[in-house]
């Protein structure tokens, strides 16, 4: 089968639009996440602005931006992040108790 050139598509993959009315909206794909809250430490408590520790505060997945500080992450980058935080914070936080 011939593909269409425009689309590289075969023919019964494609599906004619003749009847009117025709609408359009302007499409701009972008990735973007949220990171760019609370510092944290290794340990995932959160700091205050002078680096200090805010005792029994701690914070993980995007609330806690310690690796991507001031950075850009593209999607699915801060699931890691999520897992990798919340197993930290969480065991800190039990032996803290």
């Amino acid at each position: 089968m011939k593909k269409d050139p425009a689309f590289n598509k075969t023919p019964e993959f494609l599906v004619p639009f003749d009847k009117a009315p025709f609408y359009a909206v302007r499409v701009i794909p972008s990735t973007m996440g949220t990171i760019g809250g609370l510092q944290t430490n290794d340990k995932f408590q959160v700091l205050r602005a002078d680096g200090s520790v805010i005792k029994g505060l701690y914070a993980g997945g995007e609330t806690a931006n310690r690796p991507f500080y001031r950075r850009v992450y593209t999607s699915g980058t801060g699931l890691g992040l999520a897992y990798t935080s919340g197993r930290i914070a969480g065991a800190e936080a039990a032996q803290k108790k």
